[in-house]
Parts: structure tokens; C-alpha cells; sequence
């Protein structure tokens, strides 16, 4: 993760600690998934072992609403991030499994993709 990825991460985990509270979703609801970075080739190789897979987005809520069965996001850095072909893959197959997918370029817009999803917005 570049570091500007990394700093729009980091503000939005901070906006959701101190938001989640206030629209009545416990915190842990909203979880990372470590998929990318660079990594010793071992490390990596435990991970595909594991189940790492390809193009998962960055984050998870596991919160239904709606029709949907929870909202995954994949955070972009503004301006510069788009999606690989492997997360235009995942995003259609979550999508068709019935969960709602969001590209966000900054934290930002994650953080208004997860107002609109909860209805807080």
C-alpha cells in the first residue's frame, strides 16, 4: 500500500472509532482485508495458502441493509488508484452474490459510501 493509501486508511478507521458508536454499529463490523502490499515471497505463499485471493477490496462491512448482504470497498488513493482486473472481477461476482461494492478515492468518499449504506446520510 502506497502511503497515501495508507494515510486515507488510517482516517477512515479513525473516523469509524469514533463514528460506528454514534449510529449504533458495533466498530468491529467494519473490518480490513489485508490482501495487498509487497511481502517476502514466503509470507506471500503462506498467504495464497491460506486463502488470500486476488482483487478482494480493502474493506468489509458486515452489516446487512437493504438487499444487500453488506457493503465492500475497495479504497483508492484520489486522483491516481484505479481498479486492477482482478477487483473488476471480484467486484461483479460480490455484486451478483448480492452485496453492494464501492470504489473510493480517498477516505473521504469511503466514509460517505458507508453513511449512504447505513442510511445515516
Amino acid at each position: 500500500m502506497r502511503n497515501e493509501e495508507h494515510l486515507n486508511a488510517r482516517a477512515l478507521m479513525h473516523w469509524w472509532a469514533i463514528t460506528a458508536p454514534r449510529l449504533g454499529v458495533d466498530p468491529r463490523l467494519l473490518a480490513a482485508i489485508p490482501n495487498g502490499g509487497h511481502r517476502h515471497i514466503r509470507t506471500a505463499m503462506k498467504m495464497k495458502a491460506e486463502g488470500v485471493r486476488a482483487g478482494m477490496p480493502d474493506y468489509f462491512l458486515f452489516v446487512p441493509r437493504g438487499r444487500f448482504h453488506g457493503l465492500a470497498i475497495e479504497l483508492k488513493a484520489p486522483k491516481t488508484g484505479r481498479l486492477s482486473e482482478s477487483q473488476k472481477e471480484i467486484r461483479a461476482v460480490l455484486e451478483d452474490q448480492g452485496y453492494d461494492f464501492h470504489v473510493a478515492f480517498g477516505w473521504d468518499e469511503a466514509r460517505i459510501a458507508i453513511e449512504k449504506y447505513l442510511g445515516a446520510r
